[in-house]
């Protein structure tokens, strides 16, 4: 049979992390190898001359922080196999809600360059708002998390050479993870144990904190203080769609509109 390499596509604030127990998860049970930037030492980069030079059945590679593979490395490992890549997207509002917390207060700052650090001071002081920042990531000048929010969900729509592709939602991941896994478990080759090795590991979110539908918060800061948000500390809401307890109605139609105008395939998905 022929070689299939599997990667996944998590980005930042995806799941990317347990995207990374996941390919821990296959490579255990099904005795693959696993190439990451994750493992300790980094060995990503070995991937394409592996698979040039092995047999195996099955190659894991990634998580990867980014819908695209290089032209490089596509070609080599299609010219050795078929790849399979699973690309997980998330709510682009969650997702840039979520990077607001981390830049400003969560994420450790350690080797930071001064402007990264001015825009932290600003947002910690109540400068700059949820809304302003969202504006910011959109145009690129939030220095944080990777490249703009339209140029990551522009990659989607770019063409994978030699790739298979399945994309899955966050959303399913949370709410419904027993379809999510019967949707990659379906999509990647029969031979392959997907199904038990990631329920395996399904997720528990009983502990993660969780607003209720009608909490708005017109102060961040009031919300960072109620819930003692700060460095190092993830106790924030997983939940799909937190964007709703900062942003108004109006701010998120607004929002998606750009969104959807700067890159279609947000408004295709979102």
């Amino acid at each position: 049979m022929a070689r299939a390499i599997i990667r996944m596509c998590f980005p930042h604030k995806t799941a990317s992390m347990f995207a990374h127990r996941a390919l821990q998860a296959l490579r255990n049970a099904n005795s693959a190898r696993h190439f990451s930037v994750n493992n300790s030492p980094p060995d990503a980069g070995k991937a394409a001359s592996y698979v040039a030079t092995s047999m195996d059945r099955f190659v894991l590679v990634g998580p990867a922080r980014t819908y695209n593979i290089s032209r490089s490395l596509s070609d080599v490992l299609s010219g050795s196999g078929e790849i399979f890549d699973i690309c997980q997207v998330r709510d682009p509002l969650d997702i840039m809600v979520s990077q607001y917390f981390s830049h400003g207060w969560i994420h450790p700052d350690k080797d930071w360059k001064k402007n990264r650090k001015k825009i932290r001071d600003r947002i910690a002081s109540g400068v700059i708002s949820i809304r302003e920042y969202c504006d910011m990531q959109i145009r690129d000048e939030a220095d944080f998390g990777g490249e703009s929010i339209t140029k990551r969900y522009a990659r989607l729509s770019a063409s994978c050479n030699g790739c298979r592709r399945l994309t899955v939602y966050y959303e399913d991941f949370y709410n419904d993870y027993d379809g999510w896994v019967s949707r990659i478990s379906e999509f990647l080759p029969s031979d392959l144990k997907v199904r038990e090795p990631l329920m395996s590991i399904k997720p528990d979110y009983s502990n993660s904190v969780r607003l209720a539908d009608t909490v708005f918060f017109n102060d961040t800061l009031e919300y960072v203080k109620k819930y003692d948000i700060k460095r190092g500390k993830h106790i924030r809401s997983a939940a799909p769609g937190d964007h709703k307890h900062f942003l108004t109605r109006d701010e998120i139609a607004d929002l998606r509109s750009t969104l959807s105008s700067l890159c279609p395939v947000i408004g295709e998905l979102y």
